[in-house]
């Protein structure tokens, strides 16, 4: 259990909960690992395709989340007292999910005419008020491109349930640390990425994907098309980086603690500075 005292002196907090199934069964050690990895690889390797916004990202991503969404459930199928977690977020997946469906589903023309009445104006040659030579049928859905309304809704879902199973996979302090240290490390690496992109690269996205309208020449933006989006993913590991640093000079004296210091000062200093150059 988690109290202000523990999180607000760290010298005298309680030892942290460990993870439950690291002791458990080998089946169960596997199906963490699996886990684990599919949270590294949505972490680590997903923002490598295009900020994971490129299809083939998008594809990394989904398959990532099922995977680690996959070992969770079979890892509480073979635990005896596996319980859900209820965070009070479900019900608003279950909300956006069925609002994007509704956007699907085809809905007689009196419901469609009053949730979106000027659909007939955006679709004059669907619409039934046209000559039936010129009409190309009854536009019956709500969104205007289904097929892009269906792939947000397997994004949707898919972001969705990684929330939902890293809300399970929290079990105490030592893991909420873990996660912010592996979100600073990811920071690191693409500000890593994107300083050496830009002067040292060939104009090209790692060095081998030529975008036919972007290039890496213009501005520090790592592999996303859009260096706003490369500086808002450095944002994130800024917090992580500065809690690491006052952790680690925190910390009881020891030998490696100056040579932590440095290295987390410097990780620090490489995201700030490309964050600057994506101006």
């Amino acid at each position: 259990m988690l109290t202000k005292q523990g999180i607000g002196r760290q010298a005298t907090r309680p030892a942290p909960k460990q993870y439950e199934p690291r002791t458990g069964p080998a089946a169960l050690r596997l199906l963490d690992q699996v886990v684990d990895l599919g949270l590294g690889g949505v972490i680590f390797v997903a923002p490598l395709a295009m900020g994971g916004r490129h299809p083939i990202g998008q594809f990394v991503l989904v398959a990532f989340v099922a995977v680690l969404a996959i070992a969770w459930f079979c890892r509480q199928c073979l635990v005896g007292d596996g319980r859900w977690r209820w965070s009070g977020a479900e019900w608003l997946v279950l909300a956006g999910a069925g609002l994007i469906l509704l956007q699907l589903a085809p809905l007689p023309t009196s419901m469609r005419d009053a949730l979106s009445p000027h659909l007939d104006d955006l679709l004059p040659v669907w619409s039934s008020q046209v000559e039936p030579a010129a009409q190309l049928g009854t536009w019956s859905q709500l969104s205007l491109t289904p097929a892009a309304t269906a792939g947000g809704l397997v994004m949707f879902v898919t972001y969705a349930t990684l929330f939902l199973i890293v809300v399970q996979r929290i079990q105490g302090l030592d893991d909420i640390e873990w996660l912010l240290r592996w979100t600073a490390l990811a920071a690191t690496g693409m500000a890593i990425i994107g300083i050496a992109q830009r002067f040292a690269g060939n104009g090209q996205f790692l060095w081998f994907y030529e975008h036919p309208f972007r290039d890496t020449t213009t501005a520090v933006k790592g592999t996303f098309i859009n260096e706003n989006h490369f500086a808002h993913f450095l944002a994130l590991g800024v917090a992580p980086l500065l809690w690491w640093l006052r952790g680690v000079g925190d910390a009881a004296t020891s030998s490696a603690r100056p040579f932590s210091q440095v290295a987390v000062g410097l990780a620090l200093a490489v995201v700030a500075v490309a964050g600057l150059l994506t101006f």
